[in-house]
């Protein structure tokens, strides 16, 4: 596999520096059973993202492509197809930043989009943070081996623990 794509016998899979649709992005999200945002949260989050990178996959001609989008509701712009995984960056860019949404679609895990996302995020973070800058994540499951392999350690281990609040959902936090 090259840096920046992935072959495999029923699909290629590219990388692309751009940020996805809002229903691209709820797509996965709700494909990886995270938690769904509002269309109007995105329309506000999504294009303050310092860095997202998105992993396309192109069917092999002949092959029988997997399934990767359920429908949209009636409301819904139809989430676009090739995009099958994405990672963000967001912050200030020079104090603090975090990875979130890291994600790659059921279907198309165990074949290393999961490192070619990471891999992406962490070069773009290397070449344009500052040595000050702090870049933080949430790991969720097994997900922090993932991590681990790109030289995140978990904070408890240095007296620190990640925290989170949720102001609107009742009974969310804790």
């Amino acid at each position: 596999m090259a840096d920046r794509t992935a072959v495999f016998p029923d699909y290629t899979y590219t990388v692309s520096y751009s940020i996805p649709s809002t229903a691209t992005f709820r797509h996965l999200r709700r494909s990886v059973k995270m938690m769904d945002k509002t269309p109007e949260a995105c329309a506000i989050g999504l294009p303050r993202s310092l860095f997202c990178v998105l992993v396309l996959a192109d069917p092999t001609p002949g092959s029988a492509p997997l399934s990767s989008t359920t429908p949209a509701t009636e409301d819904e712009e139809q989430p676009d197809p090739r995009v099958v995984g994405m990672g963000r960056l967001v912050g200030d860019g020079a104090i603090a930043m975090q990875m979130v949404d890291v994600i790659v679609l059921p279907s198309h895990q165990k074949r290393g989009l999961g490192k070619l996302v990471m891999g992406e995020l962490v070069r773009w973070a290397e070449e344009n943070m500052p040595p000050c800058c702090f870049l933080s994540l949430m790991a969720d499951g097994e997900a922090r081996r993932l991590y681990a392999q790109f030289g995140f350690v978990e904070s408890a281990a240095y007296g620190t623990v990640g925290m989170a609040y949720y102001p609107n959902f009742k009974g969310r936090a804790g």
